[in-house]
């Protein structure tokens, strides 16, 4: 059996988001559609939502061969749920979304008694007119190595409220199974209780070790409080790609090769001053150049053999050619 969900965060239901996220975030008075898939031979189909820190609830029933469709609960008289349903199809529509709409829907099939479930997709429906109520921060990006440790931040100013709060960690990503990743209670890494306004502000910490590829993506901030929940634009979480890393590396090899050439130039130009000094103080040299313009250079010459007083009177000898500079006075 093969299942796919489609949604939709629009005005017109017939315009659909990659099924492949998983993960939709949506605004309070938008429209959304969830379409799940089935084979032809499943006889019924079935809609469950599962609210934050709940246990999934049935919300709709419909059969492959009939149009008319059952809502349970609270949605029973919501005349914002729709459903069609077709054979191997079902789509549930939501309009004048709520914040309350919030949570995963699951789509099911049965053909006798057993039902069969495909993956959550996760709705976050954003409250923009209560902002001034509970307002989250996030930093916009973070950029990791493989390997190393990074953690998100999320600052959460929730008013005046009293209430309980709770902190929800979603991951939005195209390549791995998105949802919920962290649920926390009341307690918070660090608050501050202003005096005046009496509004808490309270930071969050996500940290997350040995980043890999799986660790890919956007993760929303969620914090509820008395009855509303709050959302932040959500922290991209980057790899740094292999190419910047060659990047440094090249920039590394050059500099390290310029220096090498700038040390052996250097290196040159003291062993070249070294041995002009040498030269012009013992004059033990292949070739100097004098202060009186004679150019001058010592030659080894093999000679025949000679008797021990010959070689005593004259050790070294040494035939010197001179060039004499000529220059024209006018």
């Amino acid at each position: 059996m093969t299942f796919s969900f489609i949604l939709a965060e629009m005005n017109d239901l017939e315009t659909f988001v990659d099924h492949k996220t998983g993960f939709v975030l949506a605004d309070v008075g938008g429209n959304l559609s969830l379409q799940c898939s089935f084979d032809e031979e499943e006889a019924s189909y079935f809609w469950y939502k599962q609210s934050l820190g709940q246990k999934p609830q049935l919300i709709s029933m419909s059969y492959k061969l009939q149009k008319e469709s059952t809502f349970y609960g609270r949605l029973k008289d919501d005349p914002r749920f729709s459903l069609e349903t077709e054979v191997g199809k079902s789509r549930l529509n939501i309009s004048n979304l709520h914040s309350s709409d919030t949570g995963t829907y699951l789509c099911a099939s049965s053909l006798s008694v057993l039902l069969k479930f495909v993956k959550g997709v996760t709705v976050v429906v954003k409250d923009s007119a209560v902002g001034g109520e509970a307002l989250v921060r996030q930093a916009a990006s973070e950029t990791a190595r493989p390997g190393d440790s990074v953690t998100l931040n999320c600052t959460a100013q929730t008013g005046s409220c009293r209430g309980e709060r709770r902190v929800y960690w979603f991951r939005k990503s195209s390549k791995y199974d998105p949802g919920l990743v962290y649920s926390r209670g009341a307690t918070a890494d660090q608050c501050l209780t202003s005096p005046d306004t009496h509004t808490h502000t309270c930071l969050y910490k996500l940290p997350m070790e040995n980043i890999k590829k799986s660790h890919v993506g956007t993760y929303y901030c969620a914090v509820a409080s008395c009855g509303r929940i709050a959302f932040g634009n959500g922290t991209k979480l980057e790899l740094e790609s292999e190419a910047v890393s060659l990047g440094y590396l090249a920039y590394f090899l050059c500099a390290a090769v310029i220096f090498t050439i700038v040390l052996n130039v250097l290196l040159a130009i003291k062993l070249y001053k070294e041995h002009k000094d040498s030269c012009q103080t013992s004059g033990n040299c292949w070739f100097c150049i004098r202060e009186d313009g004679l150019h001058y250079a010592a030659v080894n010459v093999n000679q025949p053999t000679r008797s021990r007083r010959q070689k005593k009177s004259q050790e070294t000898e040494c035939v010197y050619s001179s060039m004499k500079q000529h220059q024209n006075y006018e």
